[in-house]
């Protein structure tokens, strides 16, 4: 059933990123990076990987390429760089963002659905999820690896809405990156901009304008979402 929020949209279905959302992954992967672009020489800013955020694998790979062409390491590759910080990052231990067990909690009692629409492949979903220890009760993952165009395209966000049933109206996005609030706002749906804490960045204004909501935490999205009345 239908919740109407505060401003008489409704929403029936939750669909979540993952990285930097649900997981703080956001800062292993810099980390991890880091470390590893030190262990050749080769310099990986913070800036660079802020553009990074939210993008699918191919297009993350293209803008590495591009920077690798324009200043290489000294010694090394690309792929030696890359296989070294997938590495370190196997070695760190996953953790979940606050509020998301309660607000999974709270989606599985009111039996609102639940999917995952992130720019990692689904196998990269599926290993993240189970190493985090978090399942039910999301019903759907869709990974960056399914659809031809990445955020902040729209095409993973209906993806995601097609496989769970629901009208894209009345599906409520969380995302972290500026390019999941832009795609989400173009499928028509009602996005909530969480930024990640751990990667602290400025917002651009046509993001914040796009947001329905901006909250510190999943824990502050679930006051919004167990607020709304059922319509």
């Amino acid at each position: 059933m239908p919740r109407q929020l505060d401003d008489g949209r409704c929403f029936a279905a939750v669909i979540l990123d993952m990285d930097g959302l649900m997981l703080d992954t956001e800062i292993m992967e810099y980390r991890a990076w880091q470390r590893a672009c030190a262990d050749f020489g080769w310099e990986f800013s913070r800036e660079q990987h802020l553009q990074l955020l939210g993008r699918n694998h191919r297009d993350a790979e293209a803008a590495m390429a591009a920077w690798w062409r324009a200043a290489p390491a000294s010694r090394g590759s690309l792929d030696e760089i890359r296989d070294r910080a997938a590495g370190y990052f196997r070695q760190a231990e996953i953790t979940v963002k606050d509020g998301l067990p309660e607000l999974l909690a709270w989606a599985g009692r009111e039996r609102v659905p639940v999917a995952v629409a992130s720019s990692s492949s689904r196998a990269t979903i599926a290993s993240r999820l189970r190493g985090a220890g978090v399942g039910e009760p999301i019903r759907i993952v869709t990974g960056g690896d399914e659809v031809s165009r990445g955020k902040p395209d729209p095409e993973i966000f209906l993806l995601a809405a097609s496989r769970l049933g629901s009208d894209p109206a009345e599906c409520v996005v969380l995302e972290d990156s500026d390019s999941g609030i832009i795609g989400a706002h173009a499928a028509g749906m009602t996005p909530f901009l969480v930024p990640d804490s751990s990667v602290p960045r400025p917002i651009p204004a046509d993001v914040l304008g796009l947001a329905y909501r901006v909250c510190s935490s999943l824990t502050d999205v679930l006051a919004v979402l167990s607020a709304a009345p059922a319509r």
